[in-house]
This record gives C-alpha cells, structure tokens and sequence, in this order.
C-alpha cells in the first residue's frame, strides 16, 4: 500500500464512437476504460529488450517451473517435459518467448493518468486539442479500499528484461512501468491489470473529484457534460483557459 496517496488526471476526448460514452460511464456509472498496452501511441511502451537467461542454470530453473505450470501431471511426466524443453536451443527459446510478448500484452489492461492538469501538450494529444475534457480522481489507499496507481520512470535507455524471472513482480514492473525520457512531460501514473482483458472497469465512487473543461470544448460537449455533472452535485467543475500573456493554461473552479 502507498504511504501517501495523491490527485491523478485522466484526460479524454469527447470525438468518435465512444467519446460520450466514456464520460457517461465515468460520471454516472464509475466506470473507466482500460485498453490494452498494444494500443498505445508510443512504439516503445511495454516493448522492453527481452532475453532468455544470463546463464544455463537460470534457463534450467525456468524450465522446470514452466514445466510444472503448465504441464502439471505427476512428477516423472514433468521431468519428461522439462527434458523435453531443455533439447530445445536457448535462441529457439528466446525467440518463442519474445513471440509470445504481444500477445500478452493484448490479453491485458493498463489505465493511464497524470500527475498534471494544465499540461498543453497533454491536452492537445489527449483531450482533442483541448475540445475534450479531464477527469479529476483522488487515489484511495485504506483499509476498505485501494484504487492508486504506480508513477511511470522515464529513463534514456530501454528496459532489459530477463524472461526466466518474468514472474518476479519487480521485472515486471520493469518492463511495464518505464517509458523514454522523451515522455516525462507526461508525468505518468499506471493501474495495470496482467492477463485480464481491455475493458471497463469499476473504481470507487469517491475517487471521482471532479471534472475540468477544455479550453476549446464546444458549447454542445458543455451542455452535455453539464448535464450529467447535474446529476453528481458533490463533483467539482473547472474551466481550461488560455491565458491572455502566456504560454500557459488557467484552470477556474466553476461557481
């Protein structure tokens, strides 16, 4: 559990199929899409350098947990398979592993946030070009309830990850939780669920704060928004502006 928790930004764009849908889902029903790591607009996102071992012994090891994983069955039939998968060539290995990465990466679900309201840049690739909106969550971190993320870290070198110790839960978050420096002005938090399908998913009711505007939306999104924030009284409403000197966004909290 985190020791402190803090106010996280989902930016959305109210265009396409299913703009207006995804904030009606998160105002009146608490729910959020999570979509799969694969269609994420950085090529490099949860792509880290994948190998096979540092040594035999690590490569043996994995060969015997994946045996009993996936084959199961008594003892001398694991052994046979694990013989089995020892005949098999480490680069042969490797190359089936690294196979297997996207399609692991499809079969799971990442919910993306920000630490920041007022980033440009943010609201520009996010939010429609300012014309969409942002949801305000508050992270809960109790002993009723755990809704958080974990923050992105943003390095100049890819991720190595070393696919014998893939269960190991800080390789994974190796892999999956570093981005190039190139995106640090995203200043990124990650909810990630392994293995369970892209999706909505629920979060608790009070981690919704509130709703900012975009600078840009239009006065049909403001009404329709407007609406469904009449319906959530307790949530507070904000407005993105350009500001009249500088290169900046101002953000006023509605009467």
């Amino acid at each position: 559990m985190k020791e402190a928790t803090i106010r996280l930004y989902k930016y959305r764009s109210l265009a396409g199929q299913f703009g207006r849908e995804a904030v009606e889902r998160a105002i009146l029903q608490n729910q959020l899409y999570w979509q799969s790591p694969e269609a994420f607009n950085d090529p490099f996102d949860c792509l880290p350098v994948l190998y096979f071992g540092d040594n035999e012994r690590e490569r043996r090891q994995f060969r015997a947990r994946a045996a009993a994983k996936v084959f199961g069955g008594p003892r001398q039939q694991r052994r046979r398979r694990q013989r089995e998968m020892g005949a098999v060539p480490p680069q042969q290995m490797e190359r089936v592993l690294r196979e297997q990465w996207p399609r692991w990466l499809a079969e799971s679900a990442i919910a993306c946030f920000s630490e920041v309201p007022d980033n440009p840049l943010m609201w520009g690739h996010y939010a429609d070009s300012h014309k969409g909106f942002c949801l305000i969550f508050d992270e809960i971190a109790t002993e009723q309830a755990q809704w958080f993320g974990f923050p992105v870290e943003y390095k100049e070198i890819r991720p190595r990850v070393n696919l014998t110790k893939f269960s190991d839960p800080d390789v994974m978050m190796s892999a999956l939780f570093h981005k190039s420096a190139h995106w640090s002005y995203e200043r990124e938090h990650r909810m990630m669920e392994w293995h369970r399908p892209p999706g909505y998913r629920s979060f608790p009711p009070q981690a919704l704060a509130g709703v900012i505007l975009g600078a840009k939306m239009s006065e049909d999104d403001i009404a329709f928004v407007s609406g469904l924030l009449a319906r959530r009284p307790e949530l507070e409403i904000f407005q993105a502006s350009v500001d009249d000197i500088e290169f900046k966004l101002n953000i006023v909290r509605q009467a």
